[in-house]
């Protein structure tokens, strides 16, 4: 496909104004010639995008490599339970939100969540994104309106032919919002907050200790914070092939 493209550093990019693609990014050290395989993943897209993201996963795991997950937005019902009224009011959002995102991938044609389509494997490491964590550290100015939009994108009617368009509609804008920052482009409530990045980043970096080959699947979000650490703490970059989402 041609057409104009952009792109947050090793983060997503947008072809022809519409495809979206996410990035596999391979990291030696310069020391020791461990290799880190860095897989961007996006919420939603094709089944056979996420096949090719296993793939490459399996691949690499076969050889060695560690496999270190973000998993997707945890929202126990303990952590509402601690929080304040208007923390647990957007908890609560969060959570119905996790669930209406399942629900409603599967009404696009040939898409599912990342839940369905990148489930991990035996010995996968998982890491938490709590949603308790993000409320506590960007604030309830920040998380309420993430909270409101994502459940008012995914709550049409059942059978609403205009839903599934509309939300695939709203899955491209995303995507073409994050490609803007690159430029200056304005960055709304929740989106690349430094925060909520550092903190979903950490667990990958700490990862890196381990002392063996990695492969560290993370939302493609959070690639402009993690992988530009890699590179300050001497890790060469090799390659960066894309995977398109659908």
């Amino acid at each position: 496909m041609t057409g104009h493209s952009s792109a947050i550093g090793p983060g997503l990019r947008i072809v022809a104004s519409r495809r979206l693609q996410t990035p596999v990014c391979y990291y030696e050290d310069e020391a020791d010639r461990r290799l880190v395989t860095v897989v961007g993943t996006w919420p939603i897209g094709a089944s056979s995008y996420y096949a090719q993201l296993r793939e490459i996963i399996a691949d690499r795991a076969a050889q060695g490599a560690a496999v270190h997950y973000e998993r997707d937005l945890a929202c126990p019902p303990e952590d509402e339970e601690r929080a304040t009224a208007d923390e647990g009011r957007v908890l609560e959002q969060l959570a119905r939100a996790v669930i209406l995102q399942d629900r409603r991938a599967g009404e696009i044609g040939g898409w599912v969540d990342r839940r369905r389509g990148l489930q991990p494997s035996d010995g996968w490491h998982g890491h938490d994104v709590r949603a308790s964590e993000l409320v506590r550290l960007a604030g309830l100015s920040e998380m309420q309106p993430v909270a409101e939009g994502a459940c008012r994108r995914m709550a049409w009617p059942d059978g609403a032919w205009w839903g599934p368009p509309r939300y695939r509609l709203a899955v491209v804008g995303a995507a073409r919002r994050a490609a803007r920052r690159r430029f200056g482009g304005r960055r709304l409530p929740g989106e690349h907050h430094p925060a909520l990045l550092g903190y979903r980043a950490g667990p990958a970096i700490d990862a890196l200790n381990a002392g063996t080959d990695l492969v560290l699947v993370w939302d493609v979000e959070v690639l402009p914070t993690l992988c530009p650490e890699l590179a300050r703490n001497c890790w060469r970059s090799r390659i960066c092939p894309r995977c398109a989402v659908a």
